[in-house]
């Protein structure tokens, strides 16, 4: 059976379950975030969704490969831009490292991806409620990196995710989502480190995204 994946909101392509609208709905609503940082703009339709949902936030969003619909995006006060936010450590960390079953041990040797873009470290300084959104094409490598910058009651997500690669393929696989980019056994680590813990993850699961929060 087929899963509707490619969906649009606004006339804008956006790949995501088509359940993630009432979830991010009823989350943002519960929330005060004046920043929102996102790895990964594909055709740009969810990032005109949280446009619509925080009017007032500061909305930086990335991408590597430009599209038309940018210009949508630009008109309505998001800040676009097309360029590499990490080095070129990120490309440790493959789309396809779900697939491969690499262990975590493997990925924890690997070196942490490190933000060489200026306009995104100064996005992070900034103060207020920030929600820090992993959905580019190395989401592993893109958590354990921004994780980091996380203060007191931010939140970080990403997109693809299963908390096992078996619980994707039982669960997730062919009945809400067809897509495994990073499991908990790869930002685990990262999540101790930094008093990450998950924020509903029993509404996020399905729709397949993880959401945790700095607790302190």
């Amino acid at each position: 059976m087929a899963i509707e994946n490619f969906i649009s909101y606004k006339n804008l392509p956006l790949q995501q379950s088509p359940a993630f609208k009432e979830v991010f709905e009823s989350f943002l609503s519960k929330q005060n975030f004046t920043h929102i940082l996102e790895i990964g703009t594909g055709s740009g339709g969810f990032t005109l969704f949280l446009r619509d949902m925080l009017p007032n936030a500061k909305i930086l969003t990335f991408d590597v490969a430009y599209r038309d619909t940018y210009e949508v995006l630009k008109a309505n006060n998001i800040n676009v831009n097309v360029r590499q936010v990490f080095n070129e450590a990120i490309n440790g960390t493959d789309w396809d490292i779900c697939y491969k079953k690499v262990d975590a041990d493997t990925v924890n040797s690997l070196p942490v991806p490190e933000v060489i873009d200026k306009e995104v470290l100064a996005f992070l300084k900034q103060p207020g409620t920030k929600l820090i959104l992993c959905d580019g094409g190395h989401k592993v490598g893109e958590f354990n990196c921004l994780a980091k910058f996380l203060n007191k009651g931010d939140f970080i997500m990403a997109h693809d995710y299963a908390d096992t690669y078996d619980r994707y393929d039982t669960f997730l696989k062919g009945k809400y989502w067809d897509w495994c980019e990073i499991e908990e056994k790869y930002i685990a680590k990262v999540s101790e480190e930094n008093n990450l813990v998950f924020y509903n993850q029993i509404v996020f699961e399905p729709i397949a995204w993880v959401c945790k929060t700095k607790l302190y």
